[in-house]
């Protein structure tokens, strides 16, 4: 049976839409003696056009819509806030907002007294399909390693779902079920945005695979934090340039290791799925039907802001507003 025969004409649609404000995220939030990482705004909504969502767990359903509280009930959204609200996008917050603190500035002089983010390659990851995110701080012009006592799962969102159709040909007829995942950053702090895809497929799948990571505006020579640092006797690696990040130009304290050695060999290849490039698609092959013997395709994304990343940056005199918007889409691939 042809793949279009089996979808209707209305191509399903879910779209997860995560809005970090100004007020509400981490360095891009101004003023007060500590700014907390606060609220994120997401649900995830569909249309019944051939294809069914489930979250992971036991007791887990098929589900023509999920929203994000269905979603953070079983995955690690620490800086997440669902709110009980109507359309107009009022109401009260769900979940408190997480108290780790990412950049402290002063209060009187707006100046950064501290900078704490997160970086990771994700294309290096564990059997979990789980990038290894690296905390450190920032603190008078030296990085040093985060605070031990703060949980870094606290500095990104992660959540997970299956996908499956309502329909497949028996036997299975190869492309038939496959779905295409489109990927849109958007908002005034996207350059500082990365979303991180992975996928699992079928009943007897044991290997997770990296789909990719993306940005919100075009990435040139990013190279992330890959290892913890290495403070070497009270002495630090140095921002000699000012920039907020760790890079080649930065010196190392003598015995430490080699600021070659924290970064990776080469650029990391990141795709843009800003306002510029808005059909970034990826093709889950063979998602099956719903609970078939065949197993459906399992995705996991992940959601953070690349703190290795000279867009993501306080700035000496005060920290900018921003937002970040990021959107997935879900259709029968064409």
């Amino acid at each position: 049976m042809k793949k279009r025969s089996l979808f209707a004409a209305v191509a399903m649609l879910i779209v997860s839409a995560i809005v970090l404000t100004s007020a509400t995220y981490a360095w891009f939030a101004t003023g007060g003696s500590a700014v907390k990482v606060g609220a994120i705004k997401g649900q995830v909504a569909t249309t019944a056009a051939g294809i069914k969502l489930k979250v992971t767990g036991a007791s887990a359903t098929w589900q023509d819509s999920l929203d994000y509280l269905k979603l953070s009930a079983v995955n690690s959204n620490h800086f997440a806030t669902q709110w009980n609200t109507s359309a107009d996008g009022s109401g009260t917050p769900v979940n408190p907002d997480d108290a780790s603190a990412v950049a402290v500035v002063d209060a009187s002089s707006g100046q950064v007294k501290s900078y704490e983010p997160i970086s990771t390659d994700p294309n290096t990851f564990d059997a979990n399909g789980n990038p290894t995110f690296y905390g450190y701080a920032l603190n008078g012009g030296n990085f040093d390693n985060i605070d031990s006592s703060k949980a870094l799962t606290d500095f990104y969102d992660v959540y997970s779902f299956y996908v499956g159709t309502i329909s497949e040909s028996e036997p299975a007829v190869s492309g038939e079920t496959n779905v295409d995942m489109t990927i849109k950053i958007d908002g005034s702090a996207r350059s500082a945005a990365r979303v991180a895809v992975y996928t699992k497929a079928g009943a007897s799948g044991s290997t997770w695979n990296f789909a990719g990571v993306w940005s919100g505006a075009t990435e040139t020579g990013w190279r992330p934090i890959v290892d913890d640092l290495d403070p070497t006797n009270n002495q630090y690696y140095h921002d000699d340039n000012s920039n907020f990040i760790l890079d080649s130009s930065d010196s190392a304290p003598t015995g430490a290791t080699a600021i070659a050695s924290l970064l990776p060999a080469a650029d990391v290849t990141c795709g843009t799925a800003g306002p510029s490039n808005t059909t970034v698609n990826v093709t889950l092959a063979d998602c099956h039907k719903i609970d078939s013997a065949s197993g459906n395709m399992l995705v996991k994304v992940f959601v953070w802001l690349e703190g290795n990343d000279a867009n993501c940056a306080p700035t000496q005199t005060g920290v900018p507003g921003g937002d970040i918007s990021v959107t997935f889409d879900f259709a029968p691939a064409a």
